[in-house]
Parts: C-alpha cells; sequence; structure tokens
C-alpha cells in the first residue's frame, strides 16, 4: 500500500499562516547561536541517547514518530553522474541557483536526533510572509534552539531570501516552460519526472524531491521545484523573471523557509504510513548548533546515500 501524501511545501502558501503561526516567548536559556563550522565527530561505543519519557511535553510526537520508518536522504553523485555524462549539466544547474554547498555533501541519519527534533519542531512566520522576524525552534541534548532564516540558509549553504512565499508566477509561464522541457502537454496534478527529456534535468529534480522537499512521490514534479528548474534554466528558455536571481547573496524565493515549512508538515504528519526522508537536512542543523550532542555510529540509520 503506497504512503498517504502530507501537505508538502508546495501548497504551503493557503496554509502557511496556521502553521507554526504563534509566536512564541522564548524560554530562559534558548540558543540563538550557530557555530561558525559543523562538528563531525563521530563516536563508538555504548549509546547513551537522550531520553523521552512520559513527563516530557514531547513525549506524545516522539511515541508517535517512533512508529514512522525514518528513511534516507540521497544527495548527488559524482561517479553517477560522469558515467551518466550529465556532471556538466547537473552542476550548471546547482550553481545558478546557489547550491553548490548543499547538493554534494551528504550527511548520515541519527534516529534519536531525528526524533527529539521532529517531536519538538515548530516555525513561526509573520502574516506578510516576509522572513525578517521568522524563526524555527526545537530542542536537541534537552537543549532549546532558535534560529532565524538566515542562520538557516548558512547551515543549508544557499543564498538568503526575502520572503516565504512561491512565486506567484501564472501558469501560462509554465505551460510554455514546460513545453521546452517535457514530452507532455502541462498538467500541474499530473506532471511526471520521467516527461522531462534531458538527464540533467530529471536528476537535479531527484536531488529536490529526495532530500530537500523529500516525500512519498518523487516521481512528480510540483510547482515549487518547477520555479527553480525554471530558474536555473532562464538563461536557456527566454522566459519571464520569477523574480528570484540571485544577487548579492539574497533570493527573494528563500530556500530555507520552504525547507522549514517542508519540516513543520513532517514533524506534525498524523499519518503513519508517510516517509519521513529529512534526516539529512536535520543532521546538518545538529552539526552547527552547540547543544553537546553526541552522533554515536551505534544511531546511524542504514540508506543514507547518493542518487544512482
Amino acid at each position: 500500500m503506497a504512503p498517504k501524501r502530507t501537505r508538502t511545501s508546495e501548497n504551503a502558501n493557503s496554509s502557511q499562516k496556521r502553521e507554526g503561526s504563534q509566536k512564541r516567548d522564548m524560554r530562559s536559556g534558548t540558543i540563538t547561536e550557530i557555530l561558525e563550522a559543523p562538528t563531525d565527530d563521530l563516536i563508538e561505543g555504548p549509546m547513551k541517547p537522550v531520553k523521552i519519557d512520559r513527563h516530557d511535553e514531547a513525549y506524545a510526537k516522539a511515541r508517535h514518530l517512533n512508529t514512522i520508518k525514518q528513511w534516507g536522504s540521497k544527495f548527488v553523485c559524482d561517479r553517477t553522474t560522469r558515467l551518466l555524462g550529465i556532471q556538466a549539466n547537473v552542476d550548471y544547474i546547482f550553481e545558478k541557483l546557489g547550491w553548490e554547498r548543499l547538493y554534494k555533501s551528504p550527511e548520515p541519519i541519527f534516529r534519536s536526533i531525528n526524533r527529539e527534533f521532529l517531536a519538538t519542531y515548530t516555525c513561526y512566520f509573520p502574516e506578510d510572509n516576509s522572513i525578517e522576524d521568522a524563526y524555527m525552534e526545537f530542542r536537541l541534548n534537552k537543549k532549546w534552539v532558535r534560529l532565524n532564516m538566515s542562520q538557516f540558509a548558512d547551515i543549508l549553504g544557499v543564498p538568503k531570501g526575502i520572503h516565504s512565499l512561491i512565486s506567484t508566477t501564472s501558469a501560462y509561464v509554465f505551460q510554455e516552460f514546460w513545453q521546452k522541457i517535457a514530452i507532455q502537454k502541462y498538467s500541474s496534478s499530473a506532471d511526471k519526472i520521467s516527461w522531462i527529456q534531458h538527464p540533467a534535468i530529471r536528476y537535479a529534480h531527484q536531488f529536490m524531491s529526495n532530500s530537500i522537499f523529500a516525500r512519498d512521490e518523487p516521481d512528480k514534479i510540483h510547482r515549487l521545484e518547477m520555479g527553480y528548474l525554471y530558474l536555473a534554466l532562464q538563461e536557456f528558455h527566454d522566459g519571464l523573471s520569477l523574480d528570484g536571481c540571485v544577487r548579492g547573496g539574497w533570493s527573494p524565493m528563500d530556500l530555507a523557509s520552504r525547507v522549514a515549512i517542508h519540516l513543520y508538515n513532517m514533524a506534525n504528519t498524523k499519518a503513519k504510513d508517510v516517509k519521513i526522508c529529512v534526516g539529512g537536512i536535520i543532521t546538518k542543523i545538529a552539526r552547527r548548533v552547540d547543544t553537546g550532542i553526541i552522533f554515536y555510529k551505534e544511531d546511524i540509520i542504514d540508506g543514507y546515500d547518493a542518487l544512482g
């Protein structure tokens, strides 16, 4: 039986005000800074994970998350792209988006770290969808952390953004773009990645749908991913601007806030048979905050690897 779909980030514009919209007072002792460089110590030996007992405010969510299988995150593989003869093309797409530090940096997924993070995670975005006062909040190693979207963009290694909305470009613009890259007519509800003709574009999309906006239908292309492909390939299709061009390190269509909202959706899913594939992103976050958390080799979930 196929996993049930949860509300994904591409339709979050209409629901975002309900997603973590209650601004919270910051708890005493909350960590608000990130480390200059990630910690990468991996400990072998007896594991002592953080316990979430029945008196913990995160207990109910943690119990539910224990019933959901966590899947590995997949990142771009140089060997595969070389064998397919598309390495330069794939690199071009991500360089145009400013994602050079993100797409080739795989991370192991740690079961207990994922559980505590998702069981406590929330995010807040102002009514005007700007990211100036937006934040993500979570707990690791029993320590609360609050990060803004600029800090999260730094962790991901992507340009900082201006707002959390997906571009409101008309369907006609995407229709024109789709006709240039695909073999089937455009249909926002049925477009499949297999219809795209160029293997480098298909491969780039697989990274988006398996690691950044990981979900149970990675072979279907959604509006948000279409927008990023449109931006990356704008030099070739001469289309209208989506106001997402990277200038001076700032991009109006903010990737960090889209990922923050996707994490919220995954953390709050009620389904038991949904795929949760965001562990690679969570590990990146955990390595950049000084919570004293220990990365145990025994805690690694099998299955994190490169896109084949």
